[in-house]
């Protein structure tokens, strides 16, 4: 189990790039809360991540592949990633 964060800043805004339990989470300063699935940038919550986060152990790296970083770039637009 992994759980790791990354800082996304887009367009002037920031959000934060969590991956818990193998499913990535973006969390936007707005509170919007979205994960990827099924390589689709999809709705999630609150209640989704905090399961999520229960089940990971330990703060660890993680790898964003160019696929995950493709489906950030065409809903957020350019972005740079903050570690």
């Amino acid at each position: 189990m992994e759980k790791g964060i990354a800082q996304l800043n887009f367009n002037g805004k920031k959000a934060e790039i969590i991956s818990a339990n193998q499913i990535i989470f973006i969390v936007e300063q707005d509170g919007n809360i979205r994960k990827i699935e099924n390589k689709k940038l999809k709705d999630s919550s609150k209640e989704e991540l905090e399961a999520a986060l229960s089940k990971t152990k330990e703060r660890l790296k993680f790898n964003l592949s160019a696929d995950v970083i493709e489906i950030i770039r065409k809903a957020m637009g350019d972005f740079t990633i903050g570690f």
